[in-house]
């Protein structure tokens, strides 16, 4: 049978940096039948250079406005896939996002998928199962509740969701009034009204970088309000208007201004922000409220169902073949050149490397082209001055790649985990070949490790 066509649309705004780095990771996809589109709206950096390397690998559109709903039509338009996976331009997909997601729409009833979101760190969820309601108001998860309640949906993040583009034309695309927040929860509650399934995938996993923007800064200090409170302002009242009173819809926005105004207040204690700024802020809220109460008694601002532009079909980035999947296992991999070098030639050759190293914290990120975790091991506890050695720090550290081997396996699939000789020991239970090399024939006995994988 044949894998379903899947577009993966990137909508991306002067984040060339973090661009770059999701394409990179789009190389590390499984799946076999994926083709990519960026949508760039008016960017002021270094995004077309970056866009430029990466062709023709990748299908290029423009959106004339720093709209996301409508930067998303756009790559709507452009798709050649049954299926529209969105991913933000600061998100790297697990190798298997797609493989999960995709297998969903076998079912002729689903019309979007979900999975879950990996917070900065790589470790913390950042969101799980989202139900939201008429409000737009959502709750995350741990799995996705067997009837939400009343009035309440599965409600997929825009930054990990894949729609089937029928479902999506049927409904009109998104509404163009959300340039920003909540118009994948506006396309939800669309699907789900219409009658389509709306499926959470779990181990469909993303990893959210949560990037500054022109909206807020990396630790979520806002730089303006007036498109969030505009988009929640029009949602509820485009959308809680025949289930809610007008009463009940005002108290709401109400408890939404309340709710921004003490955070406003938080920031401006902590000296994130100033007086001015705060200020601003305030008003951009008042403001925002006000236009979407008024926008919401126009005419929504949908997609006119698209043709297929046969001229640009269905681009596939191709599958890889013969892929090596390997763990390599260095305490102080940054530092270590040899084993850095062979991990370079690896993804230079198409293969899928992952690489644990010691740190004062755990993290998970994506380098270069290799998936680089940090693991902490457990601080000495008291038994190791009744038993010398029993908890040395070597065996700490191979106690933590053990334990995070472990945790990710079901993502990686490791065929193979390699280390330098000296740091073998306490690796022997994890279920797959050890290769303890010594670091001098380190290269060397890696090349002849994908030789064996390719025969």
């Amino acid at each position: 049978m044949e894998p379903i066509k899947v577009s993966v649309v990137i909508n991306t705004l002067d984040r060339a940096d973090q661009l770059e780095r999701t394409l990179e990771s789009l190389r590390q996809l499984r799946y076999p039948a994926f083709e990519a589109v960026v949508v760039h709206g008016p960017c002021r950096d270094r995004t077309p250079e970056v866009l430029a390397r990466f062709a023709p690998a990748i299908r290029v559109g423009t959106c004339p406005q720093a709209n996301l709903a409508m930067s998303r039509n756009v790559g709507v338009v452009m798709a050649q896939g049954e299926v529209v996976a969105f991913l933000d331009d600061d998100a790297i997909p697990e190798p298997d996002w797609l493989d999960r997601l995709a297998a969903v729409f076998a079912d002729p009833r689903v019309g979007a998928a979900g999975g879950f979101i990996r917070d900065r760190d790589g470790v913390r969820f950042q969101h799980q199962a989202i139900v939201a309601d008429r409000l737009g108001e959502a709750q995350s998860f741990p799995q996705l509740p067997a009837d939400p309640g009343p009035g309440r949906y599965f409600s997929p993040t825009g930054t990990n969701v894949a729609i089937r583009r029928a479902a999506l034309l049927q409904i009109g695309g998104f509404d163009e009034e959300y340039a920003y927040f909540l118009d994948e929860t506006d396309v939800n509650l669309r699907l789900t009204d219409a009658g389509w399934r709306l499926v959470s995938v779990p181990d469909a996993e993303v990893h959210h970088k949560f990037a500054a923007s022109n909206l807020r800064s990396t630790d979520r200090v806002p730089r303006s309000l007036h498109l969030i409170a505009r988009s929640k302002s029009y949602f509820c009242w485009v959308n809680a208007a025949g289930s809610h009173s007008a009463e009940a819809i005002r108290q709401e926005l109400r408890r939404f201004a309340d709710e921004h105004k003490a955070k406003i207040e938080r920031f401006l204690k902590r000296r994130k922000i100033d007086a001015a700024t705060a200020q601003k802020l305030l008003a951009e809220v008042e403001q925002g409220l006000a236009d979407g109460e008024r926008d919401a008694a126009l005419p929504r601002r949908l997609l006119s169902p698209p043709g297929i532009d046969s001229a640009n079909g269905f681009n596939p980035s191709g599958a890889r073949t013969g892929c090596l999947r390997i763990c390599l296992v260095s305490r102080h991999f940054a530092h270590d050149k040899a084993m850095r070098e062979a991990a370079a030639g690896l993804v230079a050759t198409g293969h899928e490397v992952t690489a644990i190293q010691r740190g004062r914290i755990s993290l998970v990120d994506f380098r270069d082209g290799v998936w680089l975790h940090t693991v902490m091991p457990r601080p000495a506890a008291w038994t190791t001055f009744l038993s010398p050695g029993l908890l040395s720090p070597g065996k700490r550290f191979a106690a933590a790649v053990a334990a995070e081997i472990r945790r990710i396996q079901p993502r990686r699939q490791f065929q193979a985990v390699a280390c330098p000789a000296a740091e073998a020991g306490g690796l022997d239970g994890i279920g797959m070949p050890v290769l303890a090399i010594p670091t001098d024939a380190l290269e060397r006995r890696l090349t002849e490790l994908v030789a064996e994988q390719r025969r």
